[in-house]
């Protein structure tokens, strides 16, 4: 005679899920836990890695919006061999992009501090034109809006003024 308890069904156990399926359930939490660190870190990892080719970078509240990227005060200082020091500092930097076309949209800066040296008595002058590749376009802000600019460009003099610039 068979009671309630000897007879088992098929819909009380647990249906065994593919190798497959637990695989790619663990590839993908590693993907995910490996971005979100990677976007964690990267406001420590970039001065970090800027550091080891000779460019002293500093930033204050890096912050990452959906439709861009805010930083309060950007310093960018490239180590050259003799005096000629070159530095930027940013003031208020925003960067704003889309999906579309143009991937960076517009750029904002409230004060752009520049001192760079154009070229070193110790070598030869360069006559070559600047050329940019057509893939670089494409990465170019569509507007570009610099309150304030203070460059000094030696063997120029002191460049001011601003910038806003929209291309098409």
């Amino acid at each position: 005679m068979n009671t309630p308890a000897d007879t088992s069904t098929d819909t009380n156990q647990a249906i065994p899920k593919p190798r497959w399926f637990r695989r790619l359930m663990i590839a993908c939490t590693v993907i995910v836990s490996m971005s979100v660190i990677a976007v964690l870190t990267f406001p420590y990892t970039l001065p970090w890695l800027l550091d080891k080719q000779d460019i002293e970078f500093q930033w204050e509240h890096p912050r990452w919006h959906l439709d861009g990227f805010s930083a309060s005060n950007i310093k960018i200082k490239l180590r050259a061999q003799g005096s000629n020091l070159k530095q930027i500092e940013l003031n208020n930097l925003r960067l704003y992009w889309t999906r579309h076309k143009f991937p960076i949209r517009r750029l904002e800066i409230d004060h752009l501090q520049a001192y760079w040296p154009l070229t070193n008595p110790n070598e030869a002058t360069e006559t070559e034109p600047l050329v940019l590749s057509n893939a670089l376009y494409k990465w170019l802000p569509q507007e570009v809006q610099l309150t304030r600019i203070e460059a000094q460009i030696t063997d120029l003099g002191l460049l001011q003024g601003n910038l806003n610039l929209q291309a098409s």
